[in-house]
């Protein structure tokens, strides 16, 4: 090579050189981690499109998601200078190293806040105050469907929004009263009635013909144990006592027996041979602090007896055709149906019991009564489909009355009972109806 050609020499390497390097950086901005154009008129350099968030359409990536961000630096290339690039389609990713930090950061174009789609607004669904105490519940909350004939028996779970009912169509039925859902229904031999639960809720009581059924209760579930029998005629009340392992039974027999639950055997017969029953008992209540049996018959006695003792404490005798009666939650009074003039009498104990208020409203025979669990309310419901709330003193001499009267009923009343937590009933009637309430 002579001395003349030496500069067109260096030229030409220097040249090569130039393009060769100008290839290096544009081959390292392409394959960085994803080409994303930023505008419309940019071309992708021909490197690999991400596939998560990119597509490869003649070249040119197509962005799948406007607000991807990413590391690669795109290139304006225009037409003409594609070419000289071209040769840089088989390098590979290894081969070339680029300096990052003279790359700028490049932010796709995203919407403006006034761009930006609003996010709908969701408007809340106005909830139910929860009641916080007792109340007369006088709201209707829905009805239970699910028994083919009417509900002669109502119990509950204390604690739980779970009730257990009892039917002429020879089932007993165990109920989620939040959703009004049947949990459990057991098909009994014979139809059960005058049905109970123990205050603890560990056992279901009701009666077969001459016989009572004893159940356990345990996660909301009941369970045959055993059968209780001693009666000669239809067993018509039961009631366990509280804190107690005791279970009382009464029938057309005119018998009182009193039952150990844990063994099923039979302790004792009460019997007054003074003055002997002489007419079926139809209803039995224990007293909420003491060892006092409520029993009334129909021979117009209402009967309150010692059980320890197992002798009668005091009979009062009813104007007639006493029905049912129970001791108020706080133990001092105790309250009765009676048939002539369809009216309840209120007794207050100030030594012995005696009458201190009665009340009026039905328009016909009150067969059923309920006393709430924490304040000096009664509810009853008898042959004229009515449900009716009542006002009772609190202290001897003071005034009570007629409160409120439900109609929703269509036939006689067969069930009736407050919840433990005195914030919902249960209400049933011979035409199948079964109403759950709740407070107002």
């Amino acid at each position: 090579m002579d001395s003349s050609s030496f500069p067109n020499f260096l030229s030409a390497w220097w040249s090569l050189f130039c393009r060769c390097l100008l290839g290096a950086c544009l081959l390292g901005a392409c394959l960085s981690e994803a080409c994303i154009p930023t505008k419309p008129n940019l071309q992708c350099r021909p490197c690999p499109c991400p596939e998560e968030t990119h597509s490869c359409e003649q070249g040119v990536c197509v962005e799948k998601n406007a607000a991807t961000v990413s590391n690669c630096l795109p290139q304006e290339v225009s037409v003409e200078n594609v070419g000289d690039v071209g040769a840089m389609d088989s390098a590979s990713p290894k081969e070339v190293v680029q300096d990052s930090s003279s790359l700028e950061e490049v932010t796709p174009d995203l919407q403006t806040p006034e761009e930006a789609t609003p996010e709908p607004v969701l408007e809340k669904t106005p909830t139910e105050p929860k009641p916080t105490g007792p109340c007369l519940p006088t709201r209707l909350v829905g009805e239970l469907t699910g028994h083919s004939s009417y509900v002669n028996g109502i119990g509950f779970l204390p604690g739980k929004s779970i009730a257990i009912t009892s039917s002429l169509d020879q089932n007993v039925r165990v109920w989620d009263l939040n959703t009004r859902q049947i949990l459990q229904t057991e098909a009994i031999q014979g139809a059960p009635f005058n049905l109970t639960v123990s205050p603890d809720g560990l056992w279901l009581a009701f009666a077969v013909s001459n016989n009572v059924q004893l159940w356990k209760i345990s996660q909301n579930k009941i369970t045959y144990d055993k059968t209780l029998s001693s009666h000669t005629d239809e067993v018509t009340s039961m009631e366990f006592q509280s804190g107690s392992d005791k279970l009382a039974t009464a029938g057309k027999d005119k018998k009182v027996l009193l039952w150990d639950i844990f063994s099923g055997k039979l302790l004792t017969s009460l019997e007054n041979t003074t003055a002997p029953v002489k007419g079926p008992i139809v209803n039995l209540a224990f007293h909420p602090q003491s060892n006092l049996l409520l029993a009334v018959d129909e021979d117009v006695v209402v009967r309150v007896w010692d059980v320890d003792a197992k002798e009668v404490y005091q009979n009062y005798v009813a104007s007639a055709g006493a029905v049912v009666g129970r001791f108020t939650s706080d133990g001092l009074a105790m309250v009765y149906a009676v048939a002539p003039g369809h009216q309840l009498d209120h007794w207050f104990y100030q030594g012995s019991f005696s009458v201190n208020f009665k009340g009026t409203g039905h328009t016909a025979k009150v067969t059923h009564l309920d006393v709430h669990p924490q304040k000096p309310w009664a509810v009853s419901g008898g042959q004229d489909t009515t449900v009716r709330f009542w006002d009772l003193p609190s202290a001897p001499g003071g005034s009570g009355g007629l409160r409120d009267t439900l109609t929703q009923h269509k036939g006689r009343i067969t069930g009736l009972a407050f919840q433990p937590n005195g914030q919902g009933m249960l209400s049933a009637s011979v035409n199948g109806q079964l109403l759950f309430w709740g407070c107002p």
